[in-house]
Order: structure tokens, then sequence, then C-alpha cells
């Protein structure tokens, strides 16, 4: 009987992690775009690939920032403080070896792209991500805790105030050091504020050497948060082979534009998955020992709305991605129009692969994750090359690269995605049609939305270039998919209605 109020318990708080996750990415999204449309216009594209440059080494040594001990501690079945507090000792000792090394990639960005600032900003972009990994164990407490709408409140001010100072420092004429306010900012605040609201303060338990049940524990968090590590580290290689490759081959303005679009592209969906990987993750967590058609079903509901809330923004940017680059960035920025366009239909095709790390992080297969990343990053530096190195070949001037590398980039998405989710699924009791059979739905959704855009864009008249005839059309486009979207999605509940379990059984309806 308990565990069935248990169960009960646990689906009404997914339900509002859930909403909370959402509702706080939907704001956070928004945030994103008026700041991105603000500074846009303030810095112009070699602001920002200065920034994509000093952030290089970030972006691969980025999954080295929490060591996947957040991970290994929501994945644990129970919060044990003793455990937690030696967790964070160990958090701590590695903090002050990746911080250094960090720092010390200044000087040889400086040295590969050929611009002194980068040195500094690096400094500063290095101590901002030490305090945010510092507490990172703390955001997972509240993970852990399901308190996300506590997390949502924390990301959504701190978000804000990042932006908020970020502006005025350009209005200031700060140039790429908004960039670095924002950067730095963001992370700072947000950490400091799970520090605040999570309550717990592991350096008052007692610092003991871990014996007994408590080192064996220990030592299987850290094997499971290794394989997490690595796993990421490797992606990361494989994922981010775009900053030097067209730094290093077209400049800072290239690499502006292909960064900024990167970001625009995949914003809303980030917006969507991001948030609710942590709460489908910390909620099937506790599901996955259970009744396997329980679990099933409950992992196949989330992602039919994980899906066509991830696959309908994407496919907004290929139909009008002109529009919304001269509406969102300016005229400054129309050479990034082919840039959006292609990583919007990347990451429509791509959706499925986070659900897939997903399945690893619930099911705790470190061993089999790092193969399937070796696999993706493989796949991904090879056509991300192979796109940059025939970008450099065809005319176009150095826009033509990140063209290229953008769809380089989108293929490999294709071609990771399907033999992904097969590997992923061969040993889980999730099934390959789960993983794959919720995207069916929001795929014909975002296909039908798009050719019915398409048509009605057709009819409108005037110059795309004009902004009001770009705003009438980005707005015509945005709302055929918010109707198609919106009848997708109560078709989706009305077909699951008469399916559905007790409400215990169930992860977050996206």
């Amino acid at each position: 009987m308990s565990g069935g109020r248990d169960q009960q318990s646990l689906g009404v708080r997914t339900r509002r992690s859930a909403v909370a996750a959402l509702g706080s990415g939907g704001v956070q999204t928004l945030l994103g775009v008026a700041a991105t449309a603000i500074l846009a216009r303030q810095l112009g594209p070699e602001a920002f690939g200065l920034m994509a440059m000093a952030t290089t080494a970030f972006a691969f040594l980025g999954p080295l920032a929490d060591f996947g001990l957040p991970h290994a501690l929501v994945h644990h079945s129970r919060f044990d403080p003793p455990l937690a507090a030696a967790m964070f000792r160990l958090n701590r000792r590695l903090v002050l070896l990746l911080v250094p090394v960090l720092a010390a990639t200044g000087p040889l960005a400086a040295w590969f792209y050929g611009h002194a600032v980068i040195t500094p900003l690096v400094l500063v972009c290095a101590g901002a991500v030490g305090f945010a990994t510092l507490l990172n164990l703390h955001r997972a407490v509240l993970r852990r805790g399901m308190r996300f709408e506590a997390l949502a409140a924390i990301e959504t001010v701190a978000l804000g105030l990042a932006v908020a100072a970020a502006v005025a420092a350009a209005a200031a004429g700060a140039g790429v050091w908004a960039l670095a306010v924002l950067f730095a900012g963001q992370r700072v605040a947000t950490a400091a504020g799970c520090w605040l609201l999570s309550g717990w303060r592991p350096l008052r338990e007692p610092a003991v050497a871990p014996a007994g049940e408590l080192r064996v524990t220990l030592d299987r968090l850290k094997r499971y948060s290794g394989g997490v590590t690595a796993s990421r580290v490797v992606l990361s290689v494989g994922n981010n082979l775009d900053r030097p490759l067209i730094g290093g081959l077209a400049g800072d303005a290239a690499l502006g534009l292909y960064q900024k679009s990167f970001e625009w592209s995949t914003m809303v969906a980030r917006g969507v998955q991001q948030p609710l990987q942590q709460v489908v993750v910390s909620a099937a967590c506790r599901l996955r020992d259970g009744e396997e058609g329980r679990y099933r079903h409950a992992f196949r509901r989330a992602l039919s709305r994980v899906y066509l809330a991830s696959m309908m923004p994407a496919a907004v940017g290929v139909v009008v991605p002109g529009e919304l680059v001269r509406l969102l960035l300016g005229p400054r920025w129309d050479a990034a129009t082919p840039v959006v366009r292609v990583l919007c239909a990347g990451a429509v095709v791509g959706v499925v692969a986070a659900p897939t790390k997903w399945l690893f992080l619930i099911e705790g297969d470190s061993r089999r994750q790092v193969l399937w990343s070796v696999g993706s990053a493989v796949t991904g530096a090879a056509c991300v090359s192979a796109g940059a190195l025939l970008g450099a070949a065809r005319a176009g001037g150095d826009a033509a690269v990140a063209v290229g590398v953008a769809q380089g980039f989108a293929l490999a998405q294709l071609l990771v995605g399907l033999p992904g989710a097969a590997y992923a699924t061969r040993r889980s009791k999730v099934r390959l049609a789960d993983l794959l059979g919720p995207a069916a739905p929001a795929l014909a959704a975002a296909v039908a939305a798009a050719l019915a855009a398409a048509g009605l864009l057709s009819l409108l008249p005037g110059d795309p270039q004009d902004p009001s005839t770009a705003a009438a059309r980005a707005s015509a486009a945005g709302a055929v998919f918010a109707l198609v979207g919106g009848a997708a999605w109560l078709l989706l509940a009305r077909r699951e209605r008469p399916a559905a379990g007790p409400a215990g059984d169930t992860l977050p309806r996206a």
C-alpha cells in the first residue's frame, strides 16, 4: 500500500516538475531570444566569434566540469549525507585541478587564433566554471529531491540577471567582454542560488575517510560517474570540432555566424529537452527496477511530447530562416540564413539522439554509453571535417565554410540517430519501437506544418528582406505550426487516454 502511495506521489511530483521545467525553459528561451536580438545588433559576428574562440577548450573539456558526480548522486537509490559529503570533497579536489588546466588554454588559443584578448577572456571564464563546478552537487541535491520548481526559479532568475548585465555592458561599449559577463554571470548566479536553496552544507559532515559499505558505494559511484564523464568527453571531441575548423579556416566573423546560428537553431529544442532530461531521468531512475511494462509505457509516453515539442520549433527555422535571421539578428547577419536552415533540418532529424543518452543515464550502463559515444564522435568528426574542407573549396567566401560545417553536422545527426537508438535498446527494457515509435507522429506533424506554411507563404506578397514583411511571414509560419502542433498534441492526448495507467505510472508529458 505504501508502495502505491509512493508511486502516486512520484507521479504527482513528476508532473509538477515537468510543468515547472517547461515553464522555466520557455521563459529562458524568450530571454535568450531577447538577448540574442539585442547583443547581435550591438556587437556583430566578430565579437561572437572571439567568444567562441575563447571557449573552444571549454567545449572540449566541458564534460569534465562536473566529472559525472551529480549524475551519480541522482542515480543512487537513496541520499546518504556522509556519502554525498565524501563526493563533495572529491569534487572540490578535482575542481582545483580543472581550473588551472582551463586557464592554461588561454595563451594556446590566443596563439592558434591570433587574438591576444582571448587570454584574459579565458581566465575570467575559467574562474566562473570553477565556481559553478564546486557547487554542482548542490544542484544535484535539488534534482534528487524533485525540487524542480526551485531549480527552475534559480535558473530563470540567474539568466535574467546575466542578460541584463551583459546588455548594460554592451551598451557601455564593453564589446566582447559583454559576452563574457553573460557567460560568467549566468553560471555564478545559478551556482549561488543552488547553494542557497538546497539547504545542504556538506562541510558540516565529519571529514572521515570512507570505509566499509560507504567505501564500496563510493567506489561504485566513481565508476559510474567516470563512465558518464568518459562518454561526454568523447562526444564533445566529435561535436565541437566545428569551432577550430571554422575559426582556423575562415576567421572570427565566419565562426561568429556559425556559432550564433547553432545556438539559435537549437535554442527552443534545448529549452524543451534539457529541462525535461533532468525530470525524466530523475523520475525514471525510480521506476527502472519495477514492472517492465509500466517503465516502458511511462518512457514512451514522455517521449511522444518531447519529440513533438522539439521538432516543431526546429521545423519553423527550415521554412523561414531568412525572416528569422533578419528579425532576431539584424541585416549584418544575412549570411547566416543558409546555416540556420541546414542546422534546423539537422535538429529535426537528430531529435532522437537526446533520449538515447537519457536511456544510458537511467539504466547506468556507462560502458556501453562510452562505446556509443565513440561511434557518434567518429561519425560527427568525419562529417564535420569533410563539410569544412568542401566548404573551403567552394566559392562564397568565408561563410561557405560555415555552411559546409553545418551540412556535415546535419548529416552526422541523420547517420547517428537510428543506429544509436538500436544500440541503446539492445539490452534495455525499453524497446527500439518505444524510442522511435513516438517520433513518427511528431515528424509527420512537423512535415505537414512545413508544407502548409510554405504554401501559405507563397501567397504572401512583399520583399522578405523588408522588416515588416519578414515579421508578417514569420508570424504566419509560426501560426501554422502552432495550429498543427496544437492539434497533434490533442490527438496524442486523446489516443493515450484510454491506455493511461495509475497516476504513479507516468513520467512527464512534456
